[in-house]
């Protein structure tokens, strides 16, 4: 088997001592309840996750309907004609969204969340792109590892299962599987997005985070989550249109009035994420 990169013995029972020291025990409780009207609620991270993964290619359309598509995103500019940083203002513009498959800059991205909140969309107006937290606890390490003991690389919910909130989804909820397993080994098959759960338009893709990387301070530079192999990785705001904005707002929705073909149930998954 080829290795990515050696860890030892002794840095992998260091992740296990964080694990135990954070009061994790690499197993929970994992649910998602499909709340209708496209909504979906984690209890495990207590956030509400739009049951469609590409909400902008949806309602523009989905590539087959031009003028729609170019409405949609003139109504986006009239709402967030611009977005700032300690770097510049960014003009949001046509160009920060891809009409043919529902990619976007992270301008794009933050615009689209900005005008769905700023149209109550669902009966909500705190939408936003997904969290990174520390794993630790304390502050973000960028250092790539594979075994889940900092925040970039694979695997980082294996030590802190509700840091992450796109890998949460990705390995506790849907139980798929990285390319690179906590040894650094890489797996030839099996890997990356192969189960959807409830999701609707979920790819084999980049996905925006919310959270900028400190190791660009002036936070230029953000955190993505890739569902192709399980990793999480960052590229700069304007990065070429490659990466989905899945919304996702902090707070469990109430169930939502019945719809011809809508389910209310809940769709348990008894453990948490598989690391093996």
């Amino acid at each position: 088997m080829f290795h990515i990169k050696s860890q030892s013995v002794n840095h992998l029972a260091s992740s296990l001592v964080l694990a135990l020291s954070l009061g994790f025990s690499g197993a929970s409780e994992a649910q998602l309840k499909n709340m209708g009207n496209g909504l979906i609620n984690d209890t495990d991270l207590n956030v509400t996750w739009l049951r469609d993964a590409n909400s902008f290619f949806t309602l523009s359309g989905k590539g087959k309907d031009p003028a729609k598509a170019q409405k949609l995103i003139d109504d986006i500019i009239a709402v967030v004609p611009s977005l700032a940083d300690a770097i510049e203002v960014h003009d949001i513009v046509r160009e920060d969204f891809n009409t043919r498959n529902g990619k976007m800059s992270w301008w794009g991205a933050k615009a689209w969340v900005d005008y769905l909140n700023s149209i109550n969309y669902k009966g909500f107006n705190d939408w936003r792109l997904p969290l990174v937290n520390p794993v630790n606890g304390v502050e973000l390490n960028c250092t790539t590892t594979y075994d889940g003991s900092t925040d970039d690389g694979y695997n980082t919910t294996a030590v802190n299962p509700t840091a992450h909130e796109l890998p949460h989804v990705f390995y506790q909820e849907l139980h798929n599987l990285s390319q690179v397993k906590l040894n650094g080994l890489l797996r030839s098959k099996g890997y990356g997005l192969k189960k959807k759960g409830p999701f609707a338009h979920l790819k084999k893709s980049l996905y925006w985070t919310g959270t900028p990387n400190p190791l660009y301070a002036a936070g230029g530079d953000m955190f993505h989550f890739d569902t192709k192999n399980g990793g999480m990785g960052h590229d700069q705001k304007v990065f070429p249109l490659n990466a989905y904005a899945w919304i996702v707002r902090t707070g469990l929705a109430p169930k939502q009035v019945s719809r011809a073909g809508a389910s209310n149930s809940t769709t348990p998954i008894p453990t948490g994420g598989r690391f093996e």
